[in-house]
């Protein structure tokens, strides 16, 4: 991806074009320094660098989120109505089917076992094998999720439950889902800044995405 095209200035480009997010924030914090321990600055100075500064942040928040975005899916971006921008990232069903297969995986017994994932508008079904309780061999058996936006965080909820001899207190299925909701909201890659928020979550029959919005530039 060509970063350089998040730039809002040419002068401000060598901050974060072709650098690493460590090298993208050194010039950051010697102008913040710089602020704060130039006693002798007047006023209207601070003021402009502080300004500076900010509008630096944002341009490498934007950038980084961009680029983290263009590493998990198919990618479209617009502006929105705060004056920012709304980034969504679009997983197909292969890169859903192996969220939930890693997410089973970090079971020492996983509630279903060799995971299929078909997508369908709203919802997601999990097909696969589970090891009946008693030992009496394998059952096949489905569960039915869905996915919502609670402030600002992803929400996983189970909403059937279809595997013979199941018992509904099993504490494997709250597993499951703190297990998808930690790697889904991974892709999403909600960052701990309050510009940057998860939207919206959509599923539809071949592809599950996410809107993440980030608001306006100071």
């Amino acid at each position: 991806m060509d970063q350089g095209r998040a730039t809002a200035h040419p002068r401000f480009t060598s901050y974060f074009v072709g650098a690493s997010a460590k090298h993208a924030f050194i010039p950051l914090a010697r102008i913040a320094n710089a602020a704060d321990n130039d006693r002798h600055s007047r006023p209207c100075e601070r003021n402009m660098l502080t300004m500076l500064t900010k509008r630096l942040l944002w341009i490498v928040l934007v950038t980084a989120v961009f680029a983290l975005a263009a590493c998990r899916g198919d990618v479209s971006i617009q502006t929105n109505t705060s004056g920012g921008v709304d980034v969504t990232v679009t997983n197909s069903e292969a890169d859903i089917n192996a969220v939930i297969a890693d997410a089973l995986a970090a079971s020492g017994n996983p509630l279903l076992r060799n995971p299929s994932v078909d997508l369908q508008n709203g919802q997601i079904v999990i097909s696969g094998e589970h090891d009946r309780r008693d030992g009496g061999g394998t059952v096949a058996g489905t569960i039915t999720l869905t996915a919502a936006v609670v402030d600002g965080r992803l929400d996983i909820n189970v909403t059937a439950i279809n595997i013979e001899g199941f018992d509904a207190s099993d504490e494997r299925l709250e597993e499951l889902n703190q297990n998808i909701e930690a790697r889904l909201q991974d892709r999403a890659r909600r960052e701990d800044n309050n510009r940057v928020r998860l939207t919206s979550v959509t599923i539809t029959d071949d592809s599950l995405s996410f809107t993440i919005g980030i608001e306006g530039r100071p």
